[in-house]
């Protein structure tokens, strides 16, 4: 069985936890290349452009080396330009899951689509991140 499987049957969160997994378009923001200065973390992020627009969301065990790996890449030209990133906590077992969520209510231009997920909290999730940031960024 594999982990999204397991989430859709078994994972069940409170209220409290699915808001929790809520960045909100006014959450603290990280040059570039720069580690969080809460240090490293496990989550979901999400990097911007120089207009401030989202360019792309992603998952992370390690959120800071992540994003610096994306960093030189765009310096050698491999990716779109950005200029900061943001990142929510959220607990390894519901990356995929979560990160899912974020990619279907926001589409950012460097997501691929992916099929929608079969986590039970999926659509409540995709609604609270729509009424946050609305259907598209």
């Amino acid at each position: 069985m594999s982990d999204r499987e397991f989430l859709s049957e078994h994972e069940y969160l409170t209220p409290d936890e699915i808001r929790a997994l809520l960045l909100r378009p006014d959450a603290q923001v990280y040059p570039a290349g720069k580690y969080p200065p809460s240090g490293e973390a496990c989550g979901i992020y999400m990097l911007f452009g120089e207009d401030g627009g989202l360019l792309y969301v992603g998952k992370s065990v390690g959120v800071g080396y992540r994003n610096v790996q994306h960093y030189w890449a765009m310096k050698r030209g491999a990716r779109s330009p950005f200029v900061e990133y943001a990142f929510v906590p959220v607990q390894e077992r519901l990356l995929a899951a979560v990160e899912s969520a974020y990619i279907h209510a926001l589409e950012p231009p460097e997501n691929k689509a992916m099929p929608p997920d079969g986590w039970r909290h999926h659509r409540e999730l995709v609604a609270m991140i729509q009424g946050a940031w609305g259907p598209k960024v």
